[in-house]
């Protein structure tokens, strides 16, 4: 009698056993491979991130001090205009996308999930990002700021 409970559970319990446990590995392998995807995938955006913030930190950098004393000029009257405010965003974004060139646009679109009109808005947003993190900001200089001539010697 004990050899026949052996040779029914070794029949009809033990490939049950096997299978269950076969699936359950198969489940388990299937989890970890998505969890190393996603983890692979954060991975790149947060790389990809960082590296157009820094992009735009060097492109806000150095607008700060090529352009000052366009800006300087253009704040005399102490506002600036629409235009102005364009052709310095236009500016920022495109020396941001020349930095990324053409393959670092197309990687980063790809990478976000983006496509032109969003990568563009998501680009400026680095910029403006970096602009308000730059020390020594970027900003429309005050009257009080504005180069004086010396007074006349007395």
């Amino acid at each position: 009698m004990g050899e026949t409970l052996l040779s029914l559970f070794i029949e009809y319990v033990l490939p049950l056993l096997g299978t269950l446990l076969l699936g359950g590995l198969g489940k388990l392998m299937l989890v970890g491979s998505n969890a190393i995807k996603a983890k692979e995938k954060t991975s790149k955006l947060a790389g990809a991130g960082l590296k157009v913030f820094n992009f735009a930190m060097a492109v806000v950098a150095d607008l700060e001090v090529t352009l000052k004393p366009e800006l300087a000029m253009a704040c005399k009257d102490g506002v600036l205009t629409k235009a102005e405010i364009t052709h310095l965003r236009d500016t920022a974004l495109a020396r941001l996308k020349a930095m990324l060139g053409t393959a670092g646009i197309a990687e980063l679109s790809k990478v976000l999930g983006l496509n032109p009109e969003s990568l563009d808005k998501y680009l400026q947003g680095q910029i403006e990002r970096a602009v308000s993190e730059l020390p020594g900001k970027l900003r429309i200089p005050t009257e009080l700021e504005l180069p004086r001539p010396l007074p006349a010697p007395a």
